[in-house]
């Protein structure tokens, strides 16, 4: 059986546990603790006080927030984790029977668009190699076999 326990204090130890005994980085330790106040104040904001009263649809509706608020897909990936270790926390303290964060699904990042060299960019390239040393014939057919 769940106990009550309001969800400031309920983050409030958990950051106590992930200082105390898992020794977690202070600029970790600031990040969780910005994500989870952010996540506490949204939650108070639906009238969610109690960790007890938050369900899966709180915390995949806060998810969209953020991103609807622009948040990177990182930004987001790590308030989920800073969120799911505060969910697993409760369980194994048995405040919460069930992780309402189990099912929700990380966002993903979209990789990076490769910087493609222009035209001028390409022929000073090729150009910079010596051609008058083995050295320099060397670095010159190198480049121009990957440019090809």
């Amino acid at each position: 059986m769940a106990r009550r326990m309001p969800v400031d204090r309920a983050v409030d130890l958990f950051l106590d546990h992930l200082k105390v005994e898992r020794g977690l980085a202070a600029n970790t330790l600031e990040s969780y603790g910005r994500d989870l106040s952010r996540l506490a104040a949204f939650l108070a904001g639906r009238g969610r006080d109690d960790v007890a009263d938050v369900s899966a649809v709180d915390l995949t509706d806060y998810l969209t927030e953020l991103a609807d608020a622009g948040l990177a897909a990182r930004s987001r990936a790590r308030a989920l984790v800073a969120l799911r270790g505060l969910c697993r926390h409760l369980v194994a303290e048995r405040w919460l029977d069930a992780d309402p964060s189990e099912l929700i699904a990380a966002p993903r990042a979209v990789p990076a668009r490769p910087v493609v060299l222009g035209e001028s960019a390409v022929a000073t390239l090729l150009a910079a190699p010596r051609r008058d040393t083995p050295r320099g014939l060397r670095d010159a057919a190198m480049l121009e076999l990957l440019y090809a």
